[in-house]
């Protein structure tokens, strides 16, 4: 009994309702309590402190009578003195093990744990703080924390179906808004792209769109539609207009980063070339093609859908429809096609100029496969009938007589540059109606095709000739000859014929010799023919000069004006042909120029480079170290007069600008003194580098002055195409990169310096001090320039007086010293021709061979 309450006193003041006994307690035996009701209780504001305590013991059940013997029990917790007790009868009994549950902090928990609660024991719908809670219930006011900000699947739901019944309202709008056109739009009548010189009011030639033949679809083989279906839309016949599964297809393989996608079915192409005319890339543009796609297709049977659209796409070779590709491909009707070469029409669709077997034969392939795979899917041939099946020859591509004569190869040029720097694809350039501008100055052009003409008329057959000037400051295309006829050779001979270079690229060597810091232009190396030069593998070199001419020791500036080979065979020892090599990339030759080795024997000019490749070199050095690329398209502008392209560029600087003062005055002697005293007939300051290549195969001239770079190459293929030597011709017995080259580089120069003003190279700078002798005499004074009336008695009465003492052995392997009287530009052709007293002679009588940089293998080249 508690103290100060009766027997029955349950702790709160009122009687204590009965308990429950066990059947053996009612029978007269021991009472044995049992387990209390589980209720729900509220827990009390605070929480108790919580000790362990042992099980209770079973006791006898109480009764009215004396207390019993066993001592009384004290709570181990006692209720708060406010509010009603909140623990069952049970739990307040020494044997019930009950305890207190911890209050809440705060108020609104405890409001919140007091809701009663409804059926089944869920919450009626009121807040933290007992508001009531609406539908739209966000911030969830009943939550905390992030939970609290989580909607609820019935705010989500309902969101959901707000959205999607606007978006068809939409839609529906949109699509009564839309009109179906009742006529074709002006894609049949596609405007032409018009090409014009750089005054940009001469016009040079013009892109035409439409080379297109209408056909009926019933005219031609099922397979015809057939294989196009396979190709772009194989649920064509089947789908409404717009084919949700590849349109989401293709939006998620764009997100992946793979080959594009359009997701397009051939009503919709139909619809942006037949209805909408131009190809549409926003938003707005494709939901108004796939409203209208949706409305052909209620509005138009399938098979004058299939037929429009047979009549309107663009298959390369500029045939537009199936019809004329037919023709430009394999020279039939579309009616007698074969199925396999429909599927061959079908497959380059996407991408015909790429997927033309004349292109690509591993791209066709692999598109005629695709689409017999997808004939065959289809159930339009059988398996078997596709195998049995081989890729259809095709014709060679004609082309149209916009292209004829001289200007062929510019507007060919064009076209390359507006589809691969431009972006912009054939079908676009054709029907697009733009006007495009080139860098070609016609009075220029008109200068080199008339230089090339004046060339001696008993020119031997495979004669080839290449000339391009470039602008330095920009690299902007000028003027260039590539053949005689676009129509007769359909190759560039400026942009895709190669030819070995010479000792054009000598200058090479030297800029990275002086960019290296080792050496100066008065510096040298004996220059003796022929010679034998150790390498670090212990093999030898064997070079020997033009002519087998010796020079006794040579400065680098006189081995660059009379084109010394075994000075350079020295010099690219000493530097590393690495290094000559990375002089040339940073020029402007690709790495992948064929013949650019790093092999000895490149500084000799073993490289094979496009002619145009030689002009941007030139170009870099003219610029004085700056690099730009080489462009023909100055603008391109779309009918609505917005620019859509421009080949202008930046130029990034590859040289120091002291190093390229002095490899400027180097060849600037070489027009003076040397091999290209042709040269100063331009009448003003001019630097330049000859080439004459082994054998006499190819024979260059490149020079510039500061406002123009200009390049002539002349070379000769044999009857198979083969590079053959030189035929001479015009009472010549020998070609040389100083004779016919210079005379046609002297015409164009003068066509293009006429009325501009006379500009000087930059003063030399005289790395490593060279401020004195380099010849073993005093520097020549700033020479006067003016038409050359005897450039070679120029050259001999400058170094007559040359007296040649000093000079280091430089790398070559030497005999015992020799005394020889000095020889004005190059000593007799024998071993030991030493032109200094002291000089050691080189062993080893070499006679003309290929150059290399192993075994024994012989070089020569001239100037």
């Amino acid at each position: 009994m508690r103290p100060g309450g009766s027997a029955n006193d349950n702790g709160s003041g009122g009687p204590r309702p009965p308990r429950r006994v066990s059947a053996k307690g009612a029978a007269g035996g021991a009472a044995q309590p049992l387990p209390p009701r589980r209720r729900s209780i509220a827990p009390p504001p605070q929480a108790p402190s919580y000790a362990p305590k042992a099980a209770p013991k079973a006791t006898p059940r109480r009764t009215a009578g004396p207390a019993s013997s066993t001592a009384p029990r004290t709570p181990k917790a006692t209720p708060p003195a406010h509010g009603p007790a909140t623990a069952s009868a049970a739990g307040q009994r020494a044997g019930s093990g009950t305890r207190w549950k911890a209050a809440p902090k705060e108020p609104a928990q405890a409001a919140q744990a007091a809701i009663p609660t409804g059926r089944r024991g869920k919450k009626k719908k009121v807040g933290l703080n007992g508001e009531k809670l609406g539908f739209f219930n966000y911030p969830r006011k009943q939550y905390r924390g992030i939970h609290r900000y989580l909607p609820s699947w019935k705010f989500v739901g309902a969101c959901c179906l707000i959205v999607i019944a606007a978006g068809v309202g939409l839609f529906w709008w949109v699509y009564q808004s839309v009109d179906l056109p009742d006529t074709a739009a002006a894609n049949a009548l596609a405007q032409t792209t018009r090409v014009y010189y750089s005054d940009g009011k001469t016009e040079m030639g013009e892109f035409s769109a439409q080379n297109r033949e209408v056909v009926a679809l019933s005219t031609l083989p099922d397979y015809v539609g057939q294989a196009f279906v396979s190709a772009e839309d194989r649920t064509f016949w089947s789908n409404s207009g717009v084919d949700p599964v590849a349109l989401t297809r293709a939006f998620i393989n764009n997100l992946r980063g793979r080959p594009r996608q359009g997701g397009s079915t051939i009503t919709q192409e139909y619809v942006e070339r037949y209805l909408v005319g131009k190809t549409t890339t926003d938003i707005k543009g494709k939901v108004r093609e796939a409203i209208l796609a949706l409305k052909v297709t209620r509005a138009k049977d399938k098979s004058a859908i299939l037929e429009s659209y047979l009549n309107t796409i663009y298959l390369g070779r500029s045939a537009y429809g199936v019809q004329t590709a037919a023709q430009a491909y394999f020279g039939v009707d579309a009616k007698n096609l074969t199925v396999s070469q429909a599927a061959l029409l079908a497959g380059i669709l996407p991408a015909p100029t790429d997927y033309d077997p004349a292109t690509s034969l591993t791209k066709a392939t692999a598109r005629w496969n695709y689409v017999l795979d997808g004939m065959v899917k289809g159930g339009y041939i059988t398996q078997s009938a596709r195998a049995a099946m081989s890729f259809p020859a095709t014709i060679t591509p004609k082309v149209s007589n916009v292209y004829s004569g001289t200007k062929g190869y510019l507007l060919q040029m064009v076209r390359q540059e507006m589809t691969t720097k431009g972006g912009m694809s054939e079908q676009k350039l054709d029907s697009g109606g733009y006007k495009i501008v080139t860098t070609i100055n016609k009075t220029w052009q008109a200068a080199a095709v008339k230089a090339v003409k004046a060339l001696p008329s008993d020119q031997p057959d495979g004669l080839h000739v290449a000339a391009v000037s470039v602008d330095p400051a920009s690299g902007a295309i000028k003027a260039l000859y590539g053949g005689a006829d676009y129509m007769t050779r359909q190759q560039n001979a400026v942009t895709q014929d190669v030819a070995q270079v010479g000792s054009t690229f000598k200058p090479l060597a030297l800029t990275a010799a002086l960019e290296s810091g080792d050496y100066g232009l008065s510096d040298g190396f004996p220059g003796y023919s022929p010679m034998t030069i150790p390498l670090d593998n212990g093999k030898t070199w064997k070079v020997e000069n033009e002519y087998n001419t010796s020079y006794g020791w040579s400065s680098l500036l006189r081995a660059t004006e009379d084109s010394i080979n075994t000075v350079f065979a020295q010099l690219n020892e000493k530097i590393g042909p690495e290094l000559t090599r990375a002089a040339a990339v940073k020029a402007g030759l690709p790495s992948n120029t064929l013949g650019l080795t790093s092999d000895m024997s490149n500084v000799l000019g073993t490289a094979s480079p496009h002619p145009l490749d030689m002009a941007r070199v030139y170009a870099t050095l003219a610029d004085q170290g700056v690099r730009h690329d080489t462009y023909i398209v100055q603008s391109a502008t779309a009918p609505t007069g917005k620019t859509v392209y421009s080949g202008a560029n930046k130029g990034v600087r590859v040289f120091d600008k002291d190093v390229m003062a002095e490899v400027t005055y180097a060849l600037s002697q070489v027009v003076q003194y040397g091999t290209g005293t042709e040269a100063q007939n331009i009448g003003r300051p001019a630097a330049g580098k000859t080439g004459t290549t082994e054998e006499h195969q190819a024979v260059w001239f490149a020079g510039y002055t500061p406002q123009m770079t200009t390049v002539v190459a002349m070379y000769q293929n044999g009857p198979d195409g083969q590079v053959v030597q030189l035929t001479p011709f015009g009472g010549r017995t020998e070609m040389s990169g100083g004779d016919m080259p210079c005379d046609v580089w002297v015409d164009i120069m003068n066509a293009e310096m006429k009325g501009m003003t006379v500009e000087d190279f930059p003063d030399r700078t005289y790395l490593k001090g060279d401020k004195g002798s380099v010849y073993g005499y005093s520097s020549s004074p700033k020479a006067s320039f003016g038409p050359a009336t005897s450039g070679s008695s120029k050259k001999a009465s400058a170094k007559a007086s040359a007296s040649a003492t000093k000079g280091p052995a430089g790398g070559a392997t030497t005999a015992p010293a020799q005394t020889a009287p000095a020889q004005p530009g190059g000593g007799g052709g024998g071993t030991g021709g030493a032109t200094a007293t002291g000089e050691p002679a080189p062993t080893g009588g070499a006679s003309a061979g290929g150059g290399g940089a192993s075994g024994s293998a012989q070089a020569r080249a001239g100037g």
